[in-house]
This record gives C-alpha cells, structure tokens and sequence, in this order.
C-alpha cells in the first residue's frame, strides 16, 4: 500500500503537468529588429475576456507563460511609441509547448518629439524649524538690498531708522550661507544685493547649535550660485524719485544705485566676484522740546530743537567667494568680503536753543 501511494505522488507532478500549456515567443524592433525590454504581454481568455496571466519581456525580449490551462487565447503585446498587437485564436491543448517565434512591433506614427513641462517654484515652504521663501517673489525688492527683502518677511520689520526687529526683538543672528556674520544685522544686510539671494531662510526655534540663548530667532541668507557652466553676469540699476517735499532742508536727497554680479562655473569649480553701491538718502524736519528739572535749585533747563532733520546715507561693498566640490559629500568653498559702514551724516543747519528758567 505504502509501494502505491509513493508511485502517485512521483507521478502526480507528471500529470499536473501534462494537463497544461506553455507558451513563449520574441518580441523584436520590425526597423532594426532588437530586442525590446519590458514589452508588456498579456493573455486573455477567449471566452469571457478574463485576463489569465501578464508578463513582460527579458532584455533580449523573450516571454514566457508556463502552466495555462488548454483553451483558445488571445495575446495582447505593447509598448510604449509602438502600435499593439493583439494575435487571436491561439489554441492550448493539454501539454503543448506553442513557440510564436519573434512578433515585431511596429514603431506609431505619431511619435511625441518634445514635452514642454511647466510649473511654479513654491514661494514658501515649512520646515520642522524653520520657514524657507523665495527672495526672487518679492518684486518690489529688485534692485534694492537683503533689508527691501526681509521687509516681505512675516515675523521681521523694519522702522523708520533702518532698526531690524525679529519677531519684536533685536537680538537676533544673521547667517549667509549657514555661517555666522560678526557685525550688526542692519549693516551685513544693507550690503547684500537682492538679485544675489537664492532663498531667506527664518528659523524661530533654533537648535543648541546655534546657541540661540536670549536671541529671538536666525535669519539665514542662501546666496545664488551658478547653475550651468558658463560665465554668467547680473546687474541690477535702481534710482529713487524726487520727494514730495522738501521740508526747509538745504540739499536735496539722493537716491540711487546698482550692483553687479559675475559668475563663472566649470565642472567642480564655482567662482563669483561683485559689488554693489546704494545711495538713499532720508529727508525731514524736526520740531522737539527737552528739559531737565533740577529740583534742588527749583530751575528747569529746556532745549528746544527745531529745523532740519536730513540723514546722507550710503554704502558699498565688494565680495569674492570660490567653491570647490570635491563630490556630493564634501564641498570646499572660501571667500572675500570688503564693506564701508553706512555713514549717517547729520546736517549743521539744525538749529538748537537753550533756555533756563
């Protein structure tokens, strides 16, 4: 008995497989007859159109099915720029190997020479920590300096005097590029061009890395590099229009300027050299009353201040920087940077009065 159930098992395989079909066949290029890889093949029962079994062809295009039940078949073969072929009536009998030989695909003829893909870089993005914009949105800030862009910026403002405020508070750092700047923000900023930045990033819960204790938050200019090999050369002209009024002052304000940016990029190499120059000039008058009370001697000191109040504000700069890109992981880069502070010019013609009572 045990003789006779063994015999059943080692022959069990044998008639399994005697009562299917297997089928292959080539799927050829009908121009230059290659192979054509990831053909999708796939085989539908003639019947009731059920989708049986789907392969798809090897690198020298060959497919295969093996086990499909005996019945009449038909063969779906496509790709992608060439026309399908459906081949019917194939007929499976029980233990038939059917070989198609090679099928040859015949190219469409309307083939896609061009795809134009069009979009729109995100303005802004949110990150865990911090909050990324995109200086080129800001149109009204073209021309000017880092200050006429972050003036766009929520969480920062800007008064009158030219004072940076990071959501309320002035203690605050600034980086260019990831690295920390020594001087103040109002000066590293106003000497930045705005065509120079790529993206502002504001990061209002720093890390410990950036030892953020007691400041506000990080401002984190990304300046633009270049993107293809070449030499490439950005200018920028700014002028401002006469005010509206000239409050009693003796010289008229100034207002104007430009900037220059020239980049070289070679395989691993990016070099860049610029320099910018801005004149802008504040006008006004001023009507103040200070005293100071001396209550021993009972005497108050007054100074009255009234006349012009202009400001002559300007500055310039001059920049170098050089990148070396050793490989994806490590990038060497050094670079120059020559400024003037903005001088504030106060007028003489400022008249001040002192009266004691």
């Amino acid at each position: 008995m045990k003789q006779l159930f063994a015999f059943f098992l080692l022959c069990s395989p044998v008639l399994l497989l005697a009562q299917t079909a297997q089928l292959k066949g080539r799927v050829l290029d009908s121009q230059n007859h290659h192979p054509i890889e990831y053909t999708s093949v796939a085989m539908i029962h003639s019947g009731d159109s059920v989708l049986v079994a789907g392969t798809v062809t090897k690198a020298n295009g060959v497919f295969e099915f093996g086990k499909i039940a005996a019945g009449t078949y038909r063969l779906k073969i496509a790709f992608i720029g060439y026309r399908d072929i459906i081949k019917t009536d194939i007929r499976l009998t029980q233990g038939q190997q059917l070989n198609l030989g090679d099928v040859l695909l015949q190219p469409a003829s309307k083939l896609l020479n061009e795809v134009n893909v069009r979009g729109q870089q995100v303005n802004a993005v949110n990150k865990i920590d911090r909050q990324v914009y995109r200086a080129g949105q800001f149109e009204a800030a073209r021309g000017g300096s880092a200050i006429d862009v972050i003036k766009n910026l929520p969480s920062v403002s800007v008064n009158g005097e030219g004072n940076i405020s990071m959501r309320g508070s002035e203690s605050f750092m600034v980086l260019v590029n990831g690295k920390p700047v020594i001087t103040d923000a109002q000066t590293v900023l106003s000497q930045i061009p705005a065509n120079s930045i790529a993206n502002i990033e504001v990061i209002t819960s720093p890390s410990a890395k950036y030892d953020p204790d007691g400041r506000g938050g990080i401002l984190n200019i990304i300046t633009k590099k270049g993107t293809t090999d070449g030499i490439t050369l950005a200018t920028n002209v700014q002028g401002g229009l006469p005010s509206t009024g000239d409050f009693g002052n003796t010289r008229k304000p100034l207002r104007f300027g430009a900037d220059a940016t020239l980049n070289y990029r070679k395989g691993k190499w990016d070099i860049s050299v610029g320099g910018n120059y801005n004149r802008n000039d504040n006008a006004g008058y001023r009507e103040g009353d200070v005293y100071t009370k001396n209550f021993a001697a009972g005497t108050i000191t007054r100074f009255p201040s009234t006349g012009e109040r202009s400001f002559k504000k300007y500055n310039y700069a001059g920049r170098a920087s050089i990148n070396f890109t050793a490989d994806a992981a490590n990038v060497f880069s050094g670079g120059l940077f020559l400024d003037q502070l903005t001088r504030i010019v106060l007028p003489i013609s400022s008249i001040t009065t002192l009266h004691q009572t």
